[in-house]
C-alpha cells in the first residue's frame, strides 16, 4: 500500500477500512482492527527509518568521493594519485 497522494485516494482508504470493517464485524471488533493497522504502520515507519540510514550513509560517501577528487585537482602529480587512490576506496566503501 502507498501513501495518499490526494484527498480522493484517502477517501478510497477510508471507504477501503469502512469495507473491510463491516464485512468483519463478527470476527473482529473496532479495537482490534486498529491496533492492527497501528502494529502495520510501526513496521512501515521502521523501514522508513532503515532506508533513511542507509541513504545518508551513501550521501556521507559521495562527498569523501567528491572531496578526493577535488583534492587530486588541486594537488600536484604525487598527491594527485594518493587522493585519487583515496577517491576509489571510498567508492569501495573501504574508507
Amino acid at each position: 500500500m502507498t501513501l495518499p497522494k490526494d484527498e480522493d485516494s484517502m477517501k478510497k482508504i477510508i471507504e477501503e477500512i469502512h469495507d473491510r470493517h463491516s464485512h468483519h464485524h463478527e470476527e473482529i471488533d473496532l479495537l482490534t482492527f486498529i491496533i492492527s493497522e497501528i502494529n502495520d504502520l510501526k513496521k512501515r515507519v521502521q523501514v522508513c527509518e532503515e532506508n533513511n540510514t542507509e541513504l545518508m550513509r551513501e550521501i556521507r560517501n559521495i562527498y569523501k568521493v567528491l572531496v578526493f577528487i577535488m583534492k587530486a585537482l588541486l594537488s600536484d602529480e604525487k598527491e594527485r594519485n594518493e587522493a585519487l587512490e583515496e577517491a576509489l576506496l571510498a567508492l569501495e566503501k573501504k574508507i
